[in-house]
């Protein structure tokens, strides 16, 4: 009830910048290949 879209929308992007901060770390090589 509180949460609007563009709330919910807030929380998916912060765990995907979680996301892609964490995979430098889990993946090294994916720098090379990018």
């Amino acid at each position: 009830m509180g949460s609007t879209p563009s709330e919910l929308e807030k929380d998916q992007l912060k765990k995907k910048l979680i996301a892609y901060d964490d995979f430098p770390r889990k993946f090294p090589s994916s720098l090379e290949l990018s």
